[in-house]
């Protein structure tokens, strides 16, 4: 499950001085960063901050209100073109699946994926991205998040980075993950942000361990054998990890995958089969 430490409230830009009141919602913990990405777009895109052109679906979305503020942003998008409409449709699409009316959220999230302006195209694919997490789709959720940090800026990007390491930590691809969480790391500016981030990087987890070998010869050929039948089942290679047994002998172990939870890795197992095991992950 996505947690919602240090994932905060998307702060409103500095270049606009209208303040606007955090959303608080903790019914749905997954729910938090998705719900928490419209209040930054309109911060970025919004031409003025007057309470006369703010639209009615913003002040209805930020207060709760996402059934009104779905058919308000519905409405504004039919009878607009341009920055008002992708602004509409954001929210809509937001809106969306705070009702956990995912085929709808869907209808409106997607087209903006490739819109030409950064800021929705990033917020568009970073919510869609985690809607495909919530839904164990694990291998669209980690493109289109990875698409969003690279769209997003500072905190933004990378708490995008953040939900696409966990989503490649779900497939079972570590390195992939790592690459994520370094370059998120590098783009937060929020000090807990960081420090979750980081602490995803010193992660471990669980592994399928196919093997323990004496020489690191045996090791390698062990992973050389399965390493075409493991990566086409859509894991990363094995790594050979050379370890120090209580006995001070040397042990090599060959192992597939970083799983966050026990369950995932498995189900790893069961499809790798071979004698394998659900062992403890080893950083290498």
């Amino acid at each position: 499950m996505y947690r919602s430490t240090a994932r905060g409230v998307f702060a409103t830009s500095p270049a606009h001085d209208c303040s606007r009141p955090a959303i608080e919602d903790d019914s749905y913990p997954m729910l938090r960063p998705i719900l928490l990405l419209t209040v930054a777009v309109f911060a970025a895109t919004l031409s003025a901050c007057s309470t006369a052109n703010r639209a009615d679906f913003l002040a209805d979305y930020q207060a709760g209100r996402y059934a009104q503020a779905h058919r308000a942003a519905v409405d504004t998008a039919s009878k607009h073109t341009g920055p008002r409409r992708e602004q509409a449709a954001l929210t809509a699409g937001l809106a969306a699946h705070a009702l956990r009316d995912y085929a709808e959220a869907d209808r409106w999230l997607s087209p903006l994926t490739s819109n030409s302006n950064a800021e929705i195209s990033g917020r568009a694919s970073a919510a869609l991205g985690l809607i495909r997490a919530e839904q164990n789709q694990y291998q669209q959720a980690a493109a289109l998040l990875s698409q969003a940090a690279t769209r997003l800026n500072g905190d933004e990007a990378a708490r995008a980075g953040l939900h696409a390491g966990e989503a490649f930590l779900h497939l079972g691809r570590p390195q992939q993950a790592r690459v994520q969480f370094s370059i998120a790391h590098a783009a937060a500016q929020d000090p807990a942000l960081g420090a979750e981030l980081l602490a995803q990087l010193n992660r471990t987890g669980y592994a399928v361990q196919v093997g323990a070998f004496r020489t690191r010869h045996n090791a390698d050929v062990a992973a050389q054998q399965i390493r075409a039948f493991v990566v086409g089942l859509g894991y990363d290679p094995p790594r050979v990890i050379p370890t120090a047994p209580r006995d001070g002998r040397n042990l090599f172990l060959v192992q597939v995958g970083r799983f966050t939870t026990r369950a995932a890795a498995e189900e790893a197992k069961r499809r790798i089969g071979r004698r394998s095991m659900v062992a403890s992950a080893v950083i290498d």
